[in-house]
């Protein structure tokens, strides 16, 4: 990738999601009525210095060391935060040489617990970043359901709605944050916290666990994992079509 692209993608990797903690806080003084769509991510100006660096951790764990960027920018990315197991990121990349494949990398530990530390009885992030590894997996996969899930990402990042103090949302402890990169329309980010079932946001997520569980699979399990890949994204066409209509 362009050094100038894989700079400006780093830098959208690490404000993407600088609004976890803060949803979190937000969600404690709200009603339970969660998110059903993704929020646009946080800018880098509305960022402290230790978010900003707290988020160059997490993506330095998860896509910066591990991630092949010579295959290009992600057309479609999932990074998932549970509150206490390890964060992960399943990404699904379509390079110029049409070797699509799908990427599941998942730390060792939960990074952001691995990084704060207690001084004086006040928590905060550490001073050095921990030392978290990470495992990453590569599954080749048709080009067609590549761009299938690409077309789900991109349909879903296209109605990003901005929080409002009147629209609280529910939040469990976990958080997702979806990404996209394509030519035309550059990159595209969005935040939700545990979206209610059935909801738009938690169709997106549940496309990304199905393309993590076809990583993790053994080869010949994998042809039924994408019969389930193929029917989560024509459902999720089928219900952006309903709802334009």
């Amino acid at each position: 990738m362009d050094n100038a692209i894989l700079v400006k993608y780093r830098s959208m990797l690490a404000m993407a999601a600088l609004m976890g903690a803060a949803m979190v806080a937000y969600a404690q003084q709200s009603s339970e009525r969660p998110r059903a769509l993704f929020a646009p991510c946080a800018l880098l100006e509305t960022s402290s210095a230790d978010e900003l660096e707290w988020w160059e951790r997490l993506t330095h764990v998860l896509t910066l060391d591990v991630a092949p960027y010579d295959c290009g920018a992600p057309i479609a990315r999932l990074i998932v935060q549970p509150s206490f197991d390890p964060e992960w990121a399943v990404s699904v990349y379509h390079p110029a040489d049409n070797e699509c494949r799908v990427i599941l990398v998942v730390a060792e530990t939960n990074v952001s617990y691995a990084n704060q530390e207690v001084v004086h009885g006040i928590g905060g992030l550490s001073r050095h970043p921990a030392k978290v590894a990470a495992t990453a997996d590569t599954a080749p996969i048709s080009c067609d359901i590549a761009d299938r899930v690409g077309l789900v990402w991109g349909s879903t990042l296209n109605r990003l709605v901005r929080p409002k103090a009147a629209d609280p949302m529910l939040v469990d402890g976990t958080s997702y944050t979806a990404t996209r990169f394509t030519e035309h329309n550059g990159y595209v980010c969005g935040r939700v916290g545990s979206p209610p079932q059935g909801s738009p946001a938690d169709r997106l997520n549940a496309l990304g666990a199905a393309l993590a569980d076809y990583v993790r699979a053994d080869k010949p399990n994998r042809p039924k994992i994408v019969k389930r890949i193929r029917l989560l994204a024509e459902q999720e066409r089928k219900s952006r079509t309903d709802e334009s209509q």
